[in-house]
């Protein structure tokens, strides 16, 4: 019965005996120089006997400082074979993406646990045997310096390799048509947390907000409208993303652009809004136009000349309203309540209407409307002699209007009729 239990339990022992557990082990970065902000790879490197598999591993002893840098999630990326000493071992490599917050320098004592599985093979059998390791790191010190001096300016803490492109589309326009810009920025590390690369502003363009329109991995795209304001927006400025390259030591700078415009004389279409009336008895028979087409324009002007009327008609209607509420129960009140409305309303609308007096003019000769306060803008409406509107606004001598609706510059050479 011994003899059977030793035959029995003995290769068992001897496997036990014979488990080398984790054979060895570095750690290190990728890459080796780092800077503050900057990402990289942090990778714990180890050897296990070809046979073997490393079951839950654990770090212990990773820097707790998390204001000092800070470290993702560890992740097995690779393992291989190869022959240390004429013998056959797996190389095990982990890491974790991570950066330093802070110029330091860091000592890093770490130890990994885990459970190890051994393919053994006993007789005829193959079967899998687990123990625990553990394995101890060479002492590594990792250092992150500091950005260099210098900075340029539009700098905004940018750290990798980058690269910008762009286009404006169209690139053949007239002064006042949209222009879409479009940029992409593609690298690799970090861009910082609210990165910004358009052009510069440029007086001879209007421009809208840049919208983000993608985002992704080491990717970033932007577009935004500009509009030429004459003949002479012939440039769209050039894009700008500056950034430290920690693989030259040095700050470079990403570039996009210029973007020229050429400008063609192409016809320009207005259309002009109508209010339409359904009447079949408005057509004209001799030229077949619709004469119960009105302008959108010519109606926004007479509800504002009409508005001081509407004003007054509705506080007379609130005051007979509280007349005729209040009468029954308080005759004087109701009266002086709907004295004192009427007469609010009233002069309201009397204000009102010298406001809108004084503040509209009237040309004293045709006047052709314009996109921008320059002759070579385009031109957006014509305006009889006698027409009417409202000054928004003055540029070097040009006058931006509103007439009924219709917004543009008036030349200086047009007078106001007195």
């Amino acid at each position: 019965m011994k003899r059977f239990v030793l035959f029995f339990f003995l290769p068992m022992l001897a496997s036990v005996a014979l488990a080398e557990g984790i054979l060895s082990g570095r750690i290190y970065t990728e890459p080796a120089k780092l800077y503050v902000n900057q990402p990289f790879k942090l990778r714990f490197e180890f050897t296990l006997p070809q046979n073997g598999e490393l079951q839950d591993p654990q770090l212990s002893g990773l820097p707790k400082n998390i204001a000092s840098w800070k470290m993702g999630s560890l992740e097995v990326v690779s393992q291989r074979s190869r022959i240390d000493n004429g013998k056959a071992v797996k190389v095990v490599t982990v890491e974790a993406p991570a950066r330093f917050l802070k110029p330091t320098t860091q000592l890093f004592v770490v130890r990994l646990n885990g459970m190890l599985l051994e393919r053994r093979q006993t007789g005829f059998f193959t079967r899998w045997q687990g123990f625990p390791a553990s394995f101890t790191f060479p002492t590594v010190t990792l250092k992150a310096l500091p950005l260099p001096v210098g900075a340029p300016p539009g700098f905004q803490g940018a750290i990798g390799r980058f690269s910008l492109t762009g286009k404006a589309v169209p690139s053949e326009v007239r002064p006042g048509d949209l222009v879409t810009l479009t940029l992409e920025l593609r690298g690799k590390g970090d861009m910082g947390e609210k990165p910004s690369f358009a052009p510069p502003p440029d007086p001879a363009f209007k421009t809208y907000p840049v919208k983000e329109t993608a985002r992704g991995e080491g990717r970033l795209a932007t577009s935004q409208v500009w509009i030429p304001g004459g003949t002479n927006a012939v440039q769209i400025g050039e894009a700008r993303f500056c950034y430290f390259n920690p693989e030259s030591g040095r700050y470079e700078t990403a570039k996009a652009g210029p973007f020229r415009l050429v400008f063609v004389d192409k016809p320009v279409s207005v259309t002009n809004e109508v209010v339409r009336v359904l009447a079949p008895e408005s057509v004209s028979p001799d030229t077949g136009l619709d004469t119960a087409a009105v302008k959108l324009a010519e109606v926004n002007t007479s509800l504002e000349r009409l508005l001081p009327l509407i004003l007054a008609s509705a506080a007379l209607a609130v005051a007979l309203f509280v007349l005729f509420a209040l009468f029954g129960s308080h005759p004087r009140l109701a009266v002086a309540a709907a004295l004192a409305v009427a007469g609010a309303g009233v002069a309201s609308a009397l204000l009102l209407g010298r406001v809108e007096a004084a503040a509209r003019h009237t040309l004293a000769e045709p006047a052709e409307i314009r996109f921008a306060p320059s002759p070579r803008a385009v031109r957006l409406f014509a305006l009889p002699a006698g027409a009417s509107y409202t000054v928004l606004e003055t540029a070097g001598g040009w006058t931006r209007i509103d007439s009924g609706g219709r917004r543009g510059w008036l030349p200086p050479q047009e007078k106001a009729a007195p």
